[in-house]
């Protein structure tokens, strides 16, 4: 849950965002807000049909592929939120956390080749991102390649 807000009131500020987007219907800041309350309180569905209401409104808002990936993600809705992964990284090439999450979808479906990839790249772009190093260490133990995975 977020900081210091309880599920109560998370209700009431989803409640109010409703409103606000009534009112007026292509308000994506909205939108979003309530989509990342409905991921605190754990509703993925909800989170990522607000999410697909930004895309329909603005295509090109990478930002809302990689949030409704994420809660399809959640949703263990693997393929679908790769495909969104894609569009994201087409439109903002350059955001490490489309790659890292994407490569963690690929591996949760398999594609173990395709995760140690979108791994390197998070790695290239934010070689900060101790989370990369660690899974993709993972994916290349799964893989039978220990030498890298150490």
């Amino acid at each position: 849950m977020m900081d210091g807000i309880d599920r109560e009131a998370m209700l009431r500020m989803i409640a109010r965002l409703t409103e606000d987007f009534q009112a007026d219907p292509k308000n994506t800041e909205a939108l979003a807000s309530r989509a990342q309350l409905y991921g605190e309180l754990g509703d993925f569905r909800r989170a990522a049909e607000d999410n697909g209401r930004i895309i329909e409104l603005d295509p090109e808002d990478w930002a809302a592929y990689i949030n409704r990936a994420h809660a399809l993600s959640e949703l263990e809705e693997y393929q679908a939120a790769i495909r969104d992964y894609d569009v994201a990284i087409r439109l903002s090439p350059g955001k490490a956390v489309a790659h890292y999450s994407r490569g963690a979808c690929y591996a949760e479906s398999g594609n173990l080749s395709g995760a140690v990839s979108d791994f390197d790249v998070a790695i290239l772009l934010e070689p900060e991102n101790a989370a990369a190093y660690y899974n993709r260490g993972l994916t290349y133990a799964e893989l039978g390649d220990f030498l890298k995975a150490s």
